[in-house]
């Protein structure tokens, strides 16, 4: 009647699909009505909360513009125009008023510098067995997430998501379990997902989104891409096919994207892909509730729910438990039965749909954990609004901006050298003016001249706002530090003269006190997405593999992944700093090499347990030697022991 987790098979999920006749034509039944209106009325609601989301990624766009570069595109109101809602770009404005413009990047020294301070605190998960005497488990586990990371490559994930983090401040990641076309493996798969063709409901709360109802994915998709993923016969080959001809009428009505070559994600249709040879799925993740017994079987004393439709087996198990009583010799009163109650639960649902409302493929969450597979959330998320650490220097960015090009237009401005000679100067001494200007920029000119008054004047000027237009720019500059809190010692400069070695390190310190928060809450999404990692590892590896990595933490029996004996264990999961962090190993390696000098290990544990690159070498050579020795010891022959004499 129940099936235990370890006995469920993963593949066996409710799954449906809605497509097209044989004949290409759309069903008329009175089902396929229900669930094209079902679906359409889902697919208005998801648009409109992708609609709801456009602030947030014209916002992310313009700080990706300041972020690299393009930080004079700003849309202004043009006051040469006629018409008062003419705009121009700022760069436009100041060529029309001839300036040359010019920008200084400091926003991405600021994000290459956090974005170094997070890869120096390298991290790593650890999966923790609640029970002490499965500890070993926890050990294997730990194993199979850093085999994860590795094959995923997700050190480099983790700080593509936090530049994502410190330019939007929503930083997304997918989990999911794919095959893998170039290792010819199912395996795990973690994505940085991109937001821009992301929605989510307008009512979501909580940092990492804990109550979020809707959320789902705008994929842009071959055709092959699109069969490989949904088509499981050649009739469904054949109607996804039609599917998509039918929806290139679709595309038709907005062909004016395509023709203008419009491809930024700011500017992504719903029901549109931005390149005319793609095929639009949309992917929607929803709760939705469901008819369910809340059971408990008395017999094992474990709870669990069935669907409604499946009362009579729950019926029909308890009446062969009460005959099996019966034929026992006992009461049937005192048979172990299921009790079960009527309940209301909710459970995701995904749909992958087309534009025109045709379902490629609908399940319930496959996945053990019940979810959805994005780990998602907002920093802060206050009252709906979201502000990154980029957003919040733009201005300070924007004044450095003006500051330069003002500086740089006074001085192009300035009269430098210029030279006012008399005519009748000249004249009277028969010198030309070319002759004239030739010999004073020589440095050996001689000009012989006749003049009862001074013939030449040299005219310059110093602009009176540039010194304090400097001042100012440097006043910016360290505006932009206390707003970032990327400080001179963080990002590692040269310290000043008689700058004591504590102050320093102290200086740092505060920085890092300035980033402690933002990072805390990316490591707690980070957290987030490996517990799903986790539980989809537990889920989906089968029988026994062997996980080689790389590192001598881990005993050899552990690096032996056992599904069985693994996938009714709980874990708690942990982030810590990964032995190949700079700082931990310096200290791994003096705590160890105390133990040597103190005599509490021996040269092989020493060897065995350092992370210096000779040490392999060394242990092969040493066991090598001892293996040796034992040799001659077993070969030499016993000496006969002689008797003392008496």
């Amino acid at each position: 009647m129940k099936r235990p987790i370890n006995k469920t098979n993963w593949k066996k999920f409710r799954r449906s699909n809605l497509l097209p006749n044989a004949d290409g034509s759309k069903p008329v039944t009175e089902q396929a009505d229900t669930l094209f209106r079902q679906n359409r009325e889902l697919l208005d609601r998801f648009h409109a909360m992708f609609n709801s989301l456009q602030h947030l990624r014209l916002d992310r766009a313009r700080n990706v513009r300041y972020t690299f570069g393009d930080q004079l595109g700003d849309m202004i109101h043009d006051p040469d125009a006629p018409c008062p809602q003419t705009g121009i770009t700022e760069r436009q404005y100041m060529m029309q008023q001839g300036i040359v413009p010019l920008e200084m990047n400091v926003i991405r020294k600021m994000t290459k510098a956090l974005v170094g301070v997070y890869r120096q605190d390298r991290i790593e998960p650890t999966a923790i067995a609640r029970d002490r005497d499965e500890q070993k488990l926890g050990e294997m586990m730990s194993i199979a997430l850093q085999y994860a990371y590795q094959s995923n490559n997700l050190l480099e994930t983790n700080a593509r998501g936090y530049e994502e983090f410190l330019i939007s401040a929503v930083p997304c990641f997918r989990v999911g379990f794919d095959w893998n076309a170039e290792r010819k493996i199912s395996d795990v798969v973690v994505e940085l997902c991109d937001i821009n063709r992301m929605a989510w409901d307008d009512n979501t709360t909580g940092q990492y989104f804990e109550n979020i109802s809707t959320i789902g994915y705008l994929h842009d998709l071959t055709i092959g891409q699109v069969l490989s993923r949904f088509a499981r016969s050649r009739r469904d080959k054949a109607a996804i096919v039609q599917i998509y001809k039918d929806c290139e009428r679709t595309y038709a009505n907005n062909e004016q994207q395509f023709r203008n070559n419009d491809t930024r994600k700011t500017n992504i249709q719903f029901y549109t892909p931005l390149s005319s040879d793609k095929c639009r799925v949309i992917e929607i993740w929803s709760k939705e509730e469901r008819e369910v017994y809340v059971c408990h079987d008395i017999a094992t004393g474990e709870y669990y729910t069935e669907d409604i439709r499946r009362e009579d087996d729950i019926l029909a198990a308890n009446a062969e438990r009460v005959q099996q009583m019966i034929a026992a010799g006992g009461n049937a009163e005192d048979a172990a039965l299921i009790e079960y109650e009527y309940k209301v639960d909710e459970e995701w649902v995904v749909r992958y749909l087309s534009p025109n409302g045709y379902v490629l493929h609908q399940e319930a969450s496959p996945y053990t954990h019940g979810s959805h597979p994005f780990a998602i959330g907002a920093y802060p998320l206050i009252d709906g609004e979201v502000h990154s650490l980029v957003g919040d220097t733009i201005n300070a960015q924007r004044m450095i901006n003006r500051l330069t090009t003002r500086i740089e237009f006074s001085r192009m401005n300035d009269a430098k050298g210029f030279l006012v000679v008399r005519k009748r100067a000249l004249e009277n001494s028969g010198v030309t003016l070319d002759e004239f200007v030739s010999q004073y920029t020589s440095p050996k000119g001689v000009v012989s001249m006749d003049w009862e008054e001074e013939p030449f004047k040299q005219i310059t000027s110093n602009s009176a706002a540039s010194s304090g237009d400097v001042q100012m720019l440097q006043t910016y500059f360290q505006l932009m530090d206390e707003i970032t809190g990327v400080h001179g010692a963080l990002r590692g400069e040269k310290a000043g003269s008689n700058t004591p070695s504590s102050l320093y390190a102290q200086q740092a310190q505060n920085a890092n006190n300035n980033l402690a928060d933002g990072q805390e809450w990316y490591n707690g999404l980070v957290r987030l997405r490996d517990r799903k990692m986790m539980m989809v590892i537990q889920q989906f590896y089968q029988g026994k593999r062997f996980i080689n990595i790389a590192g001598k933490d881990y005993s050899e029996e552990s690096r032996w992944y056992d599904s069985d004996k693994i996938r009714n264990c709980m874990f708690d999961l942990a982030l810590v700093q990964s032995a190949s962090n700079g700082v931990t190993r310096a200290q791994n390696e003096s705590l160890l090499l105390e133990l040597l000098k103190s005599g509490a290990i021996d040269p092989q544990t020493y060897l065995e347990s350092t992370s210096a690159p000779f040490s392999d070498k060394l242990l092969e050579r040493m066991k090598a030697r001892q293996e040796e020795q034992m040799a001659q010891q077993q070969a030499m022959p016993l000496q006969p022991q002689t008797q003392p004499n008496v």
